[in-house]
């Protein structure tokens, strides 16, 4: 979202296509504009869906009765950000069809599945988890009163757990702070000693699973964390499915609670002796068991994201 360099490439190339009308019919051209404004419109709109989400979660903080207002929240997405530039990216592709026959989509141009360039299709899909919060509100309302509050709290603080506490979304490069990195691709050109986020396909890119499930890593190099809270009492939670091994500091840390489904949460208390410097790091160890991963390592599967949160704090 901080990348200015996305409006700046849409003025670069809204500048050409003003001094060069000639070019309207040329498909490569059609074709680089298609980018710019794709790229651009699809900017504006994560901005906008990020600040509707956390609106939302804010919202959820007053409880249970508060579902209806952040639902609302949620829909003001259904209005475009920027009317013209989703039109002009209509009409490329309609273009795009007429002078390539490139099919931007499955039900209009009949294109052969939705991973095959249908990027038309995609134009309105939620850029943040809205349909997840959607279908955890149908779930929610369908569970005792107790129940409800406790999961409605869940959901408001799921990336803010509370004063001294830390979240990391393991597979999105911009949140996830306390991922050591491994080796740069100019000696490890491969990626064999170094992890890298992978892009799950489900539901032909229509999952409505959080996003966060849907970008993952197998286990990063590990997870470090710094000026921790010396007095306090810490603990790991981490969503992913199946095994997970953990390690803070070298020792074998013990799940209070595990879950080994897709979003499941698995619970590590930290013995606050590893935490007294101040400075904890978290690691894996391989699985000769699982064939997945939650939270750990083995070598397929995904780790989602991770909460390092005071166990007096909720998350």
């Amino acid at each position: 979202m901080e990348n200015g360099g996305i409006a700046a490439t849409l003025s670069h190339w809204q500048r050409l296509e003003a001094e060069a009308p000639a070019l309207k019919g040329d498909w490569r051209w059609q074709m680089m504009l298609l980018r710019a404004y794709y790229d651009a419109y699809t900017r504006l709109r994560q901005v906008r869906e990020t600040e509707l989400e956390e609106a939302a979660c804010r919202a959820l903080l007053a409880g249970p009765a508060a579902m209806g207002e952040a639902e609302h929240i949620l829909k003001r997405a259904d209005s475009s950000v920027m009317p013209a530039w989703r039109n002009k990216i209509v009409s490329l592709c309609e273009a795009l069809f007429r002078s390539v026959a490139l099919q931007t989509s499955v039900t209009k141009y009949k294109a052969s599945g939705p991973e095959r360039g249908a990027v038309l299709d995609f134009v309105d899909r939620p850029l943040n988890n809205r349909w997840w919060l959607e279908d955890e509100f149908k779930r929610i309302r369908q569970l005792p009163p107790a129940e409800q509050r406790l999961a409605i709290d869940t959901l408001a603080r799921w990336e803010n757990p509370g004063p001294g506490s830390f979240y990391d979304d393991i597979g999105h490069v911009g949140k996830s702070p306390h991922v050591v990195r491994g080796e740069a691709l100019n000696t490890d050109p491969l990626m064999r000693r170094g992890d890298n986020p992978g892009f799950d396909w489900w539901e032909g890119g229509m999952s409505r699973k959080r996003l966060a499930w849907m970008t993952s890593m197998r286990w990063p190099t590990a997870m470090r964390y710094e000026r921790l809270d010396t007095t306090a009492q810490y603990a790991v939670r981490v969503t992913g499915y199946g095994e997970s091994l953990l390690l803070a500091n070298g020792q074998r840390l013990q799940p209070t609670v595990y879950g080994k489904g897709t979003g499941e949460i698995k619970e590590f208390p930290v013995p606050q002796e590893l935490s007294k410097t101040g400075s904890l790091v978290l690691t894996g160890t391989p699985s000769t068991k699982s064939t997945s991963t939650g939270g750990s390592i083995p070598r397929s599967g995904g780790m989602a994201h991770q909460t390092l949160k005071q166990s007096n704090q909720n998350a």
